[in-house]
């Protein structure tokens, strides 16, 4: 029996905590979900990040991005930390859309490729 499900925003981008375990049409789904929330999430960080500092990609260097450094991810690269980076953007509370792309553990292949995209398509979106 197959089933379509329309998710809003939200609920794919709560699909991050899912995780793929077999080929079952679950988990595929699931991984799916899970690759959708993640490019949902990083679209609103970039939107957050464009709307505070439209020339951050000109200060991140794609090849020294390390999501794991507090000094190498994109926050350090853009404000000099991240905390910093996380009260500039998002106040002392450090809550809004796309906060968790700017996690240690988000995908930093994801920013790469955001990164590297062609500047025509990143204005289109």
């Amino acid at each position: 029996m197959n089933v379509t499900v329309v998710l809003d925003r939200t609920t794919r981008a709560r699909a991050l905590a899912e995780r793929t375990h077999c080929d079952c049409e679950l988990c595929v789904t699931n991984h799916e979900l899970l690759a959708e929330g993640r490019r949902l999430v990083l679209a609103d960080a970039v939107g957050v990040l464009t709307a505070r500092v439209p020339d951050w990609r000109d200060r991140v260097r794609p090849d020294e991005l390390d999501m794991g450094n507090p000094a190498r991810c994109v926050l350090g690269q853009v404000f000099g930390g991240y905390v910093t980076g996380l009260h500039a953007l998002y106040g002392a509370d450090a809550t809004g859309p796309g906060v968790v792309a700017f996690a240690g553990l988000f995908p930093v292949d994801l920013w790469r490729d955001e990164l590297r995209a062609d500047p025509a398509r990143r204005r289109s979106s």
